[in-house]
């Protein structure tokens, strides 16, 4: 079952964190900066921002996803941003990654907000197996394109 992450899941979500950037290497150098951890930090202490959400089976954390919020003049209420998702590979396929999309669809649900307007989320192109996932979920490909400028840090 999908629930808000606690402070004293920190350490999961980082490990599962780590297992993700070695599954699905990105080109992007910010990504591989550990940040995982300042991440957190700020859902926290700032829940408008956004949560961590966990995947609990018999007591073991084996999956984990960052929702960021932001609010959307063009779909009218708050985007939630899925940042990451991560599930431990003997939990795929089991319909937890399903259910998460399900429950963040359900009005009255502590994971989604109540003027909810879409749901994004990003795939990198060589990801076909996610992206004929999300396809199947009903997602579709926004005709805007991503720009991002990135100070130096």
């Amino acid at each position: 079952m999908w629930r808000i992450a606690q402070q004293e899941d920190s350490a999961a979500i980082m490990a599962l964190c780590a297992n993700l950037y070695d599954e699905d290497p990105s080109q992007d150098p910010h990504s591989h900066q550990p940040i995982i951890e300042k991440t957190l930090a700020e859902l926290f202490a700032r829940p408008l921002r956004g949560k961590a959400v966990v995947l609990e089976q018999n007591g073991e954390i084996c999956g984990y996803a960052l929702l960021m919020a932001f609010w959307s003049n063009e779909f009218g209420g708050e985007i939630i941003i899925v940042d990451e998702l991560y599930v431990m590979p003997t939990f795929r396929q089991q319909g937890h990654a399903t259910q998460l999309f399900t429950t963040l669809q359900t009005p009255d649900n502590p994971l989604r907000s109540n003027n909810l307007g879409a749901i994004f989320l990003e795939v990198r192109p060589t990801n076909h197996r996610a992206m004929a996932f999300y396809q199947r979920l009903g997602f579709k490909l926004h005709p805007n394109k991503h720009l991002v400028l990135c100070p130096e840090l």
